[in-house]
């Protein structure tokens, strides 16, 4: 819903990046969360493209 791509979004990522720090920050080595953080790759090499510090890890 947040997500970049998601019709929510009109902050151009913000809440999503925020988000995405929070669960980097806990679960970025539990496979579960890998296998679902793959589906939003496109939208995160768009935020990593502007250098968004949580898409970059």
């Amino acid at each position: 819903m947040f997500c970049l791509s998601g019709i929510a979004c009109d902050d151009n990522g913000e809440m999503f990046s925020l988000m995405l720090n929070k669960l980097i920050s806990c679960c970025c080595r539990k496979r579960n969360f890998l296998l679902r953080i793959n589906k939003l790759l496109p939208a995160l090499n768009l935020l990593a493209l502007r250098e968004n510090q949580s898409s970059l890890e």
